[in-house]
């Protein structure tokens, strides 16, 4: 390798190392909205948000009493774990 190709490649391969080192000592980040939830149920939750407008389980009543139109009659069963942790 030349003097002029060996300075190219340290050139674009130390801003990646550099990268990459500040990547890999970064703490782990975890965040949540808080105790809001953005549904009910476990269906709702993966929706964020749109549950409210797409009626797929009977516990959508629980974010919009009219989607029971929609949903007829049947009955579902959910569980979910909350625990964040709290410093």
């Amino acid at each position: 390798m030349s003097r002029r190709s060996n300075h190219r490649l340290s050139r674009t391969l130390v801003p990646i190392l550099v990268v990459l080192l500040c990547f890999s000592l970064a703490p782990e980040v975890e965040a949540t909205d808080g105790y809001f939830m953005h549904g009910i149920g476990t269906l709702a939750k993966a929706l964020v948000g749109a549950g409210v407008a797409l009626p797929l389980n009977a516990l959508s009543a629980g974010n919009n009493p009219a989607s029971m139109v929609f949903v007829g009659k049947r009955y579902d069963v959910g569980a979910a774990l909350f625990n964040p942790q709290r410093s």
